[in-house]
């Protein structure tokens, strides 16, 4: 949510339906222990990991 809550915040954007949510989803990252992580794949870790 932080990519629009200063837009929220100025009444630029207004929520539609304020007490809906997602459901929680799991996501689980799996590669071979022996490749290698490229740098992309360690940053969309990061943002994933990013709560």
């Amino acid at each position: 949510m932080s990519e629009v809550s200063d837009d929220l915040a100025a009444g630029r954007l207004v929520r539609v339906l304020p007490e809906w949510s997602l459901p929680t989803l799991d996501i689980y990252a799996v590669w071979p222990e022996s490749s290698h992580r490229s740098s992309l794949v360690k940053l969309l870790l990061e943002f994933l990991l990013d709560p």
